[in-house]
C-alpha cells in the first residue's frame, strides 16, 4: 500500500504538469497502469475518475520516484 500512495501522489503531480485541455480525447479514467523500472507490473490503482489518466503508457523508468 505504501508503493501505490507514493504513486499515486507523484502521478498526480505527473497529470497536474502534462494535462492539456485540447487533448482530453487521448485520456480517460483507468484503474490499472503499468509501473516499473525494466519490467512492467500492473498496479492497482485507486483513483478516481475525477482524475484524468493518459491512456498512453507513461514512460516511469527514470520517472518513478517510487522504484528504488
Amino acid at each position: 500500500m505504501q508503493r501505490i500512495t507514493c504513486f499515486q501522489a507523484w502521478l498526480q503531480g505527473w497529470l497536474q504538469a502534462t494535462a492539456r485541455r485540447n487533448a482530453m480525447d487521448d485520456y480517460r479514467c483507468i484503474q490499472e497502469i503499468g509501473v516499473g523500472a525494466h519490467a512492467t507490473v500492473n498496479l492497482a490503482v485507486a483513483l478516481s475518475c475525477d482524475h484524468v489518466i493518459a491512456l498512453k503508457m507513461i514512460p516511469l523508468s527514470t520517472a518513478d520516484p517510487c522504484t528504488p
